[in-house]
């Protein structure tokens, strides 16, 4: 399929580019979600670590396939 205002750039190749998503949610505890995800025995990828942007993030895998990174801001 092409789109006319695009020229000769094939709009199905942009749809088929895409690789899935990833989806944050900002939470006031990390630590908790952590411990919630390891009691459902959900896949994590990375455990709740400090990052030097002032978020404190972990990184999980829903059931679909779906890359989860759960953050909350560093209390200064």
């Amino acid at each position: 399929m092409y789109c006319s205002c695009l020229g000769s750039v094939a709009v199905g190749n942009f749809q088929a580019s895409s690789q899935g998503i990833y989806l944050t949610f900002v939470v006031p505890d990390v630590d908790d979600c952590h411990a919630k995800a390891q009691a459902m025995n959900v896949k994590i990828l990375q455990p709740p670590t400090d990052e030097f942007y002032g978020q404190r993030r972990m990184l999980l895998v829903d059931p679909n396939g779906v890359l989860i990174d759960i953050s909350a801001l560093i209390a200064s």
